[in-house]
């Protein structure tokens, strides 16, 4: 634990303070879900990855859950630049796929 939130943690803390410090809206997060298919590791660097682009392997509702939730969160600030908009739930997604294509 010690390792990660030396080399991840405290500069994430320290980005996100100052830069609102500056006015400037921030946002950040820490991932905690347990990957089942790679539980020895633990929560890793990088273990995020298959919940934000859907591609976990567990059938779980809960992983399947957070998959959702990340997939959204990621949407809305790619699309507006804040997470919590709400732009990345599934209908509205679609929406916007839709006056894309």
């Amino acid at each position: 634990f010690l390792v990660g939130d030396l080399i991840f943690q405290a500069p994430r803390r320290l980005w996100s303070k100052t830069a609102a410090s500056l006015g400037t809206k921030s946002y950040a997060y820490v991932f905690s879900e347990q990957p089942q298919d790679t539980s020895y590791l633990g929560v890793s660097h990088g273990s995020e990855l298959p919940y934000v682009f859907g591609t976990t392997t567990s059938s779980d509702e809960s992983p399947l859950a957070v998959s959702q939730a990340m997939m959204d969160y990621w949407i809305s600030f790619a699309t507006s630049l804040d997470p919590n908009d709400g732009k990345g739930t599934p209908s509205r997604f679609r929406e916007l796929l839709a006056r894309i294509s």
